[in-house]
C-alpha cells in the first residue's frame, strides 16, 4: 500500500473554455475614429499647430493652433508661451466681426491663463452669434418694408443661407421703422431716428458669466414720433 500511496499520479486538468461572445460589459465601446465623437462638444475645428522652440534660459517653447468654429463662420489663432512647463503668455486674433463682444471675456482668461475657458468661449459664442444673425436675417426677409437694408434672394420659407446670415454676424441691434427709405442702413445706428414715424429698437446682446459661458439678453425700446428718448417695452 506504501508503493501505492508513494507513487505520483499526474491528473492533466482541462484549459477552460474560450467564450466566443465577448462578456458584457458597461465599459463604452473604443471607435475607430474618435473625432466625430469629440465635435458633439464643440464648434471648433482646428486646421494647423505648430511648435517652435527659441533658445534661452531656460529654453522657451511658442505654441500656435489656429482654425475657425461652426462652418467657417469665425477664424481664430491661439498662441501660448511656455517656459518651464508653464504657460508665460497667450495671445489670440479672431474675425473682427466677433471682437466687441468676444474679446472682453478672452481677454479676461488670457490675463488668468485659462486656456479651457479661451476656447470655450470661443466655441459657444459663435453658436449664439449664428443663431441670432439668423433670426435678424429672417426678420428682415419677413419685414422687407420696415427693414428695407438688404436686397432678400428668394428662398424656401424657413430657411436663412449663408450669404443672408454672414451680413449680421456681430450685430446686436435691429431697427424696424414705419417710414424707412430703401437703402437706409438703419439696423446699424444706435442713435438718431432718421425719418418721422413709429420705430422699434430690438437689442441681443450676447455676454459672459466668469466661467465663460455666454448668455442672450434681449430687450426693446419704441421710439415715438412725438418723443425724443425710447419708452422700454420689456424691462431689462
Amino acid at each position: 500500500m506504501l508503493a501505492v500511496n508513494d507513487a505520483s499520479q499526474v491528473v492533466s486538468i482541462p484549459e477552460p473554455r474560450q467564450r466566443e461572445e465577448p462578456v458584457p460589459s458597461a465599459r463604452p465601446m473604443e471607435p475607430d475614429d474618435p473625432l466625430p465623437q469629440l465635435k458633439a462638444f464643440t464648434s471648433i475645428t482646428f486646421t494647423t499647430h505648430s511648435s517652435r522652440i527659441i533658445p534661452s534660459t531656460p529654453v522657451s517653447q511658442i505654441i500656435t493652433a489656429s482654425g475657425y468654429t461652426s462652418n467657417r463662420l469665425l477664424y481664430f489663432t491661439v498662441s501660448l508661451s511656455v517656459q518651464s512647463a508653464t504657460v508665460q503668455e497667450i495671445t489670440y486674433r479672431i474675425s473682427p466681426w466677433s471682437v466687441r463682444e468676444l474679446a472682453p471675456v478672452l481677454t479676461t482668461a488670457v490675463e488668468e491663463g485659462d486656456i479651457p475657458t479661451v476656447f470655450h468661449a470661443i466655441s459657444t459664442y459663435t453658436l449664439i452669434a449664428k443663431a441670432r444673425a439668423s433670426v435678424f436675417a429672417k426678420l428682415s426677409a419677413t419685414f422687407p418694408h420696415l427693414l428695407p437694408i438688404l436686397a432678400i434672394s428668394k428662398r424656401e420659407k424657413g430657411k436663412v443661407s449663408r450669404r443672408e446670415v454672414i451680413p449680421y454676424l456681430g450685430e446686436s441691434l435691429l431697427r424696424f421703422h414705419s417710414c424707412a427709405k430703401t437703402g437706409k442702413a438703419g439696423w446699424r445706428s444706435e442713435s438718431g431716428m432718421g425719418e418721422s414715424g413709429v420705430e422699434l429698437i430690438l437689442e441681443w446682446r450676447i455676454e459672459f458669466d466668469v466661467t465663460g459661458e455666454p448668455e442672450s439678453v434681449v430687450s426693446a425700446d419704441v421710439r415715438l414720433p412725438s418723443h425724443r428718448e425710447f419708452s422700454p417695452l420689456w424691462p431689462k
